[in-house]
């Protein structure tokens, strides 16, 4: 798992996916975020590799923070949650992507999730 900076990010995200059906404001089930994260996994198929673009982070990710700890990675600054955006978190491991989208969800983070390969 690596983390960086990545300007611009989800400007370019927001121009090329403007107007397509794939993003989803939902309800997260915080009494059953496992089966919850099994079931995105498994929409998801057989991806390899994914990316996580920070949005918006409005209280302190402290379950991201942890799992960004647990790969020897610094956790992102937690005094300026806005300073966050544009962060992207990437993941070549399909473990690690389970507990990425558990902890961005358990976190209530705003995120674009680009998984590889993409399903088209």
């Amino acid at each position: 798992m690596t983390i960086s900076k990545t300007p611009g990010a989800l400007s370019s995200f927001r121009r090329i996916a403007r107007g397509l059906p794939h993003q989803a404001t939902f309800q997260i089930p915080t009494k059953a975020l496992a089966p919850f994260v099994d079931a995105i996994v498994a929409a998801l198929g057989s991806i390899q590799t994914g990316r996580a673009i920070l949005d918006e982070v409005v209280f302190e990710p402290r379950t991201l923070s942890a799992l960004l700890a647990t790969h020897s990675l610094q956790p992102l600054d937690r005094r300026d949650t806005r300073a966050m955006q544009d962060w992207s978190i990437d993941s070549t491991d399909p473990g690690a992507l389970r507990d990425l989208l558990s902890a961005l969800l358990s976190d209530a983070v705003e995120f674009v999730f680009i998984p590889t390969p993409s399903r088209s």
